[in-house]
């Protein structure tokens, strides 16, 4: 796998299946945060008030106001 990472240009010996992050991560020794993850519950929050019209501000999400069926 070829990259650069801050202007330096860097070839990985990993397999071409290996996620980026844990290349990075086991090879160069860089911790690196999963991207989507903290993204996901403001996505679903959005869902839900798109959907009903509700906000929820806390989490977990639970709700006794929404009716799931």
């Amino acid at each position: 796998m070829k990259l650069t990472l801050n202007g330096k240009k860097i070839y990985l010996d990993v397999s071409p299946d290996t996620p980026l992050l844990w290349a990075v991560r086991d090879n160069l020794g860089l911790i690196v945060d999963e991207p989507g993850l903290p993204l996901l519950a403001p996505a679903v929050v959005n869902a839900i008030y798109q959907a009903t019209g509700k906000w929820l501000r806390k989490l977990p999400i639970d709700s006794p106001e929404l009716q799931w069926s």
